[in-house]
């Protein structure tokens, strides 16, 4: 099919949807899934889930999960969350380590550490981790007390001068491990 008959497609019917590797799909509302877990393993409430059967979309070529509302296109989709209740996330502070909306004052006036919640797990990362704030204003994503920091992972900083990096960024999962974002406790060069 030809673009310019792909764009009309779309525009002209909201059951079709582009997805970021040009693939167009038909969407089709799925079933209803009540035993569906979030990112944190916890049951996703009945909103969510049909927020999720309306709107989740998985690329049939590039494998792509991601979120067809047009008022949302999210990618990765926000499982566990309606469409609102991600935009909202996203606009809150968290936590640097767990990610969870912050509710409450940093345990620390370190400036590295203002944006840390107050669980025990989050507390002993930050126990552990650098507390120098990169020229650019991002946190050092290293140990503590190392002789040198390590270069800033902060995703714009990275975009600007890759080098340093390998073009790596704090978004992005450890390599070694696979479990969790690079930004989200102390890191190590290899």
């Amino acid at each position: 099919m030809e673009e310019l008959e792909q764009n009309y497609l779309i525009s002209q019917n909201s059951a079709y949807v582009r997805c970021s590797c040009g693939n167009v799909m038909e969407v089709v509302e799925g079933q209803l899934d009540l035993n569906q877990k979030d990112d944190m393993g916890k049951p996703i409430t009945r909103e969510a889930a049909v927020c999720m059967s309306k709107y989740r979309v998985r690329c049939n070529e590039c494998q792509k999960n991601f979120c067809c509302n047009p008022q949302c296109q999210s990618e990765p989709y926000h499982t566990g969350k309606t469409c609102s209740q991600h935009k909202e996330f996203k606009e809150a502070k968290k936590c640097r380590f767990c990610q969870l909306k912050l509710t409450k004052p940093s345990p620390s006036m370190a400036p590295a550490f203002k944006e840390v919640c107050r669980e025990q797990v989050c507390m002993d990362l930050m126990a552990k981790s650098c507390d120098k704030i990169h020229a650019c204003g991002h946190v050092c994503c290293g140990f503590k007390n190392e002789a040198q920091c390590l270069p800033c992972l902060d995703p714009a900083c990275v975009a600007k001068n890759a080098q340093p990096t390998n073009g790596m960024n704090g978004d992005e999962y450890c390599p070694i491990c696979m479990v969790e974002g690079l930004n989200q406790g102390p890191c190590v060069r290899t």
